[in-house]
Formats: C-alpha cells, structure tokens, sequence
C-alpha cells in the first residue's frame, strides 16, 4: 500500500513537472492564455488580483521561443507568489515590428534589486531572477529587474522578433 501511493504521488509530481515545462494550454491555445491562466493559478488563491493589457499583434512565434517566454512568465509570477505579497499583478505584452516584450508588474513590498549579485549557496536567494535573465539572452534579448524596498517591482524581458516565424 505504501509502495502504491508513493508511486501515485511520484506519477502526479512528474506530471506537474511535465505541465509546468510545456503546459498542454501552451499548445492549444497559444502563450497569452497560458500566461494568463498560470497566473491566475498561482495568484487567485492569495487574493492577487491580474491584469493583462496586450499592445500590438503578437506574431506566430516558433514553440521554443514560446516556451521561454512562458517560463519567463512563470518564474516573475512564481517569485510574486512567493516573495512580493502583493495586491495586484499587471502583465504587459507590446508586439512592435522589431521586438515583443513582455513586463511582469506587482505592487508588492519591492526589494533593493543591487544586494542581489548572484545565487546564494545556502539559500538559493537569486537563482528565479538568474534563469529568467539567462533563458532571455539565449534569445538575444534583454532582460532587467526595476525595483526598490516598499516601490513593488517589475520584471521586463525584450527580445528581437524581426523576421521571427514558426520555421525558425
């Protein structure tokens, strides 16, 4: 019996694990609901409330940039669902011709962005704000934290889309 649930529970968390990498709403529905309802998700249950403002036309992008930018998303959420104790989550996606960007906003407690210099050993403290900064620049893009103590904070990943198709 323990052997069964214990093997229940591992099927369960490697599924979790296995949605949390390329969820199935990624797919079929595309990335700003998928953002969205991650968000939602994460954030509903602490009473956070979201809002999602979408400038532009966002272009058929290819699934592994699709995947970054979601797992962008989901780290700058994960980290307001753990740390920010905020009321309110804005995210913004603006399409231009040259670039898509995507800024995750909250009004939370802020922190000072410069005490953060690497990944902490003993903590891990850093190491959400050094993937997202990593995964974007694999897509040659930019990424940044703007933040202060008692300000909130905002995430803001850029990357280029000029020419970017579902070929590529």
């Amino acid at each position: 019996n323990k052997l069964e649930s214990l093997a229940q529970q591992t099927t369960q968390e490697v599924s979790r694990i296995i949605t949390d990498l390329r969820p199935a709403l990624l797919d079929s529905a595309g990335l700003l609901p998928a953002i969205r309802r991650f968000a939602e998700d994460k954030l509903m249950p602490q009473g956070i409330d979201i809002v999602m403002d979408v400038r532009g036309n966002l272009p058929h992008l290819a699934p592994e940039i699709e995947a970054t930018l979601y797992r962008f998303a989901q780290g700058a959420i994960s980290n307001v669902a753990r740390h920010a104790e905020a009321k309110k989550l804005s995210i913004v996606v603006e399409c231009g011709d040259r670039s898509l960007s995507v800024r995750i906003i909250d009004d939370g407690r802020g922190f000072d962005v410069s005490t953060v210099t690497g990944i902490d050993e003993t903590t891990g403290r850093g190491r959400g704000l050094f993937a997202m900064q990593e995964r974007i620049s694999l897509l040659g893009g930019s990424y940044r934290v703007e933040s202060a103590p008692g300000e909130g904070t905002t995430v803001v990943a850029e990357i280029p889309i000029d020419g970017v198709s579902d070929v590529e």
